[in-house]
């Protein structure tokens, strides 16, 4: 979450540190408008390639390689890891979503800690852990 800061201490864009990683083929990262109509927004947030923002929120958080958010969804300061899927109306805040997971319609994590400390790992701050074993 550093990263998403003005001045990160790490800058991934500097050319002087070239970053030597694999990154597979996707198609580019899109933000398109939702059936409901709405556009949705994206604030201070890094969208990974081949993810889909459909009409939905996203504000200080980091999506991985090819995540869908299905529309009039919100994501606030969570990180989701590749293939993951959230569905229309899903809420989540402060969460960390472990890869191929998938969010159902109208779900909510991140608030109300003690239904969530019911299913979920929560940390010291107060970060939900999803992991792949997830099931609703």
């Amino acid at each position: 979450m550093d990263l998403l800061a003005a001045e990160p201490p790490l800058n991934l864009y500097q050319k002087s540190w070239p970053i030597r990683t694999y990154q597979a083929q996707h198609p580019p990262a899109r933000m398109v408008p939702g059936p409901s109509g709405g556009n949705g927004s994206i604030q201070n947030s890094m969208i990974g390639s081949g993810s889909v923002v459909t009409g939905s929120n996203v504000k200080n958080s980091i999506l991985s390689a090819r995540v869908r958010v299905a529309d009039r969804a919100e994501i606030t300061s969570s990180i989701l890891f590749e293939s993951v899927k959230v569905g229309e109306g899903a809420k989540l805040n402060r969460c960390i979503v472990d890869k191929h997971v998938e969010i159902p319609a109208g779900y909510e994590i991140g608030f109300n800690k003690a239904e969530d400390a019911k299913k979920f790992r929560i940390s010291a701050n107060g970060v939900i852990v999803v992991p792949k074993t997830f099931t609703p």
